[in-house]
């Protein structure tokens, strides 16, 4: 009898799935990547008391609407109808807004385990090995270190980390045939072939079937040993997204210099006008200025907001290859409106330009790129940075959660880690402190800090003023800084280019 693995419904597809099961549930920040189908279906069937592994903890169907999703649901439907009894993820909430699962959480009816995003793909991958657990660098010195085995090897310090065991993997791909042998669309493959396999039985759900032998041998991502059902889904999104370009941020760098000039004269402001209502770079400059730290030949992982501006601001005679933790390397620049497909987008789920020599793959060979110390710089952002370069940028203090996603495998795995950052809060308080008041994402790793008032340096000395932004003078940019900074003897004014 010919094996054949097509199911013809999603209820049927899920039809086995019980109370109390564990769930791996695929994709990565776009809806173009998630196993929408099978996830209404789990609904549909009333089962409860689920654990839910995912990257993230459910976006929201009003969210994914504003991408044109025609069917917009993911894992959030099973948080808000409290059918999840606890979640494993490496970003349970949102830096935007209150998501379902926040609300829930606060309400004590859901647990929570958060887990470094490189981790936590690597500890589904372990499962999918029947490997035992593994050590890795991450997390070590912060919170995700407590309860366990800690041993040092090479004279660094690992954590031991355990496979995550799970019932069902419900995972998206771009096509599938009747053995169950997938491929994926660029970024959209993302946590999917990581979690094929790792599961007692695989749930496919396919854009499209096609028959055996039409899958190219060399292209074939999963292998159909890994999945046990296939069923198809309509077409589930279409979507852009907005950026602004280098001219643009170079115009508005400009105007922000003949405006200081204007206003104060080229040597500073009156010295009773208050250091916190005085103008500062926008977010646009801000990330043009950070791209002036790419070299020739980098390979560079932007981080959320500000960071991931940097992409559009770097020069054409200059080439850098840029990484993302969803799975590609060598992506261009941020899309216009109206163009961009959500089957290429960075972490931040932004549509990319795709280039020539650009490379897509899965989430944890992302993480392993990452950790084998084979990128050149990480950009973040951060809440604080203490005057030693340790780095608190995941939990948020006043909501008492936080999104660790790739933070933490990126901080201790780069060669050089700079921070992009308001120099201080909206209130004024400090940024730039002497030890963090916040929970560390990592200690000692970061090395550059740019703000919107001055570029500086990390060292064994001390914190080091390299340049103050325009209309700033090093004395104004220490009186919001709270650990003494050393001023370089050359430090200048910033530029750009």
């Amino acid at each position: 009898m010919p094996i054949d693995k097509i199911v013809s419904s999603f209820d049927e597809a899920v039809s086995d799935i019980e109370d109390g099961a564990t769930l791996l549930l695929g994709g990565f920040g776009t809806i173009a990547s998630i196993p929408t189908c099978l996830i209404e279906a789990v609904y549909r069937k009333g089962v409860k008391n689920l654990t839910a592994v995912s990257n993230l903890s459910g976006v929201g169907a009003e969210v994914w609407k504003l991408q044109g999703a025609l069917f917009p649901e993911d894992m959030d439907i099973l948080v808000r109808n409290e059918r999840i009894k606890k979640a494993i993820v490496s970003a349970p909430v949102s830096a935007y807004y209150i998501n379902s699962f926040e609300k829930m959480l606060r309400a004590g009816k859901v647990e929570l385990e958060m887990v470094p995003q490189g981790t936590l793909a690597d500890r589904i991958r372990a499962a999918k090995a029947g490997l035992g657990g593994f050590y890795g660098p991450v997390g070590v010195g912060t919170v995700v270190e407590e309860g366990k085995e800690k041993r040092v090897i090479d004279g660094r310090e690992y954590l031991l980390e355990m496979p995550i065991k799970a019932d069902f993997a419900l995972i998206h791909a771009h096509k599938g045939d009747r053995w169950g042998n997938l491929v994926y669309n660029g970024t959209s493959r993302a946590f999917n072939p990581t979690m094929a396999g790792a599961a007692k039985i695989t749930i496919a759900e396919v854009d499209e079937f096609v028959e055996l032998g039409e899958l190219d041998p060399e292209h074939i991502i999963t292998p159909g040993i890994y999945v046990d059902r296939v069923v198809q889904r309509p077409k589930v999104y279409d979507g852009d997204m907005t950026q602004t370009t280098n001219e643009q941020a170079l115009e508005s760098f400009k105007r922000f210099q003949e405006d200081v000039k204007k206003v104060t004269g080229k040597n500073g402001h009156s010295k009773n006008e208050s250091l916190l209502q005085r103008e500062r770079l926008d977010r646009h400059v801000m990330a043009l200025r950070a791209a002036k730290e790419f070299e020739d030949g980098f390979c560079v992982n932007l981080g959320l907001g500000i960071p991931m501006m940097a992409s559009n601001f770097v020069p054409a005679e200059r080439e850098v290859i840029f990484h993302s933790e969803n799975g590609v390397m060598g992506y261009g620049e941020i899309t216009l409106p109206g163009e961009g497909s959500l089957d290429l987008v960075n972490a931040g789920g932004q549509t990319v330009h795709p280039k020539p020599g650009m490379v897509v793959f899965s989430s944890d060979e992302a993480f392993t790129i990452v950790r084998g110390g084979h990128l050149d710089v990480t950009v973040m952002g951060a809440y604080q940075v203490s005057e030693k370069g340790d780095l608190a940028n995941y939990m948020i203090p006043e909501r008492e959660v936080g999104i660790i996603g790739g933070a933490m495998d990126l901080a201790v795995g780069v060669k050089r880690c700079i921070i992009l950052m308001n120099h201080v809060t909206k209130t004024g308080e400090f940024r730039i402190v002497k030890k963090l008041s916040y929970l560390p994402t990592a200690i000692n790793c970061v090395d550059l800090i740019i703000t919107d008032i001055a570029v500086i340096e990390v060292t064994d000395n001390g914190l080091v003023l390299k340049e103050c932004a325009p209309g700033w003078t090093p004395e104004e940019v220490q009186q919001l800084t709270e650990p003494t900074l050393i001023i370089d003897p050359n430090c200048s004014e910033m530029t750009l280019m």
